[in-house]
């Protein structure tokens, strides 16, 4: 019987532990990072750019590094990964912003009670159909009830110096129709209109903390001086509307030596203005001054009789 021969199989295991420890060399070595990192892929492999940490010391013990072979099993090529020491096998977290980093979601969005006195109703007051705000110089009207998807083209303004009056429509709806203006404003030349406007989204949340957005037709409305270094405090602004007391906003209160300045200063300015004034020659025609003094010599004439008749009726009394 012929001797079976078993060599082949020797160098068949020998092949399997070859593929083996092939397979074993191809294995993946995966690192990972406790903060964000640049990774740069070139001819000679990868190389991992840690950002650099605030807490990161300058020691030349951190500037060592150690260089980890991650193999592609596939291609089975060689890549370089630079990590810095004190990274080498530490598990992912959760990278935190710094203590001078904004967070978005730490902002917190008003409620509209707070938007309405801190933003809209500030020296100001509000309606059914808007709400309004005043400075020292300027009135801003914020009308309410603007569809959101209200677009600047659907709006219609037009101010009309002459009457005081504003004409203000929305889409195909009128929602005032030249109304009167409660004081005199400056026009804006730079507007056809005569009024600066724009649509304004105003973002705020309810007691729950559910948020919410409105959007509100803004106008401003530029007041007119009365007379130099006065201020007008706008009770309303339309007449008619009800109105605010004026004697309680706060920036209105001043002093009694600031109220004397200011009405001194204004004093001055009246005076200032009369010595401007320039005489001005009206010329008479001489048969109406003939006409005036005869008219003013009747007078005197008829005056006289007056008197005399009076002076007999006191005699006859008498």
């Amino acid at each position: 019987m012929t001797g079976i021969n078993y060599s082949k199989w020797n160098k068949i295991a020998e092949a399997l532990d070859s593929s083996d420890e092939e397979s074993a060399s191809n294995t993946p070595h995966v690192t990972k990072l406790d903060r964000p990192s640049s990774v740069t892929i070139g001819p000679t492999g990868v190389t991992i750019n840690p950002s650099p940490s605030n807490n990161q010391s300058t020691n030349a013990n951190n500037k060592s590094v150690v260089k980890k072979t991650i193999e592609n099993p596939t291609a089975k090529q060689s890549y370089n990964s630079t990590v810095p020491r004190q990274q080498k096998d530490q598990k992912a977290t959760i990278v935190k912003p710094q203590n001078n980093e904004i967070i978005e979601s730490k902002v917190k969005t008003k409620t509209l009670s707070e938007l309405k006195a801190e933003v809209l109703t500030v020296n100001g007051g509000e309606t059914d159909e808007y709400m309004w705000s005043q400075t020292r110089d300027e009135v801003v009207l914020f009308i309410k009830n603007i569809p959101l998807s209200t677009k600047a083209k659907s709006i219609k303004i037009q101010y009309n110096e002459e009457k005081n009056t504003v004409f203000i429509q929305c889409l195909d709806k009128i929602l005032y129709n030249n109304k009167e203006l409660s004081y005199n404003i400056v026009k804006t030349k730079e507007e056809d209109c005569g009024l600066e406007w724009e649509i304004k989204t105003f973002p705020f949340c309810d007691t729950n903390g559910i948020a919410s957005q409105m959007k509100l037709l803004t106008i401003y409305l530029k007041k007119k001086e009365f007379s130099a270094n006065v201020i007008t405090w706008w009770g309303n602004v339309f007449k008619g509307d009800p109105s605010i007391d004026v004697a309680a906003i706060k920036e209105r209160k001043t002093d009694a030596k600031t109220m004397r300045n200011i009405w001194q200063s204004a004093h001055e300015s009246f005076k200032e203005k009369v010595k401007q004034f320039q005489p001005q020659t009206i010329e008479i025609d001489p048969d109406e001054e003939d006409n005036d003094e005869k008219e003013e010599h009747q007078d005197r004439h008829d005056n006289g009789k007056d008197k005399e008749r009076e002076d007999e009726e006191m005699t006859d009394i008498n």
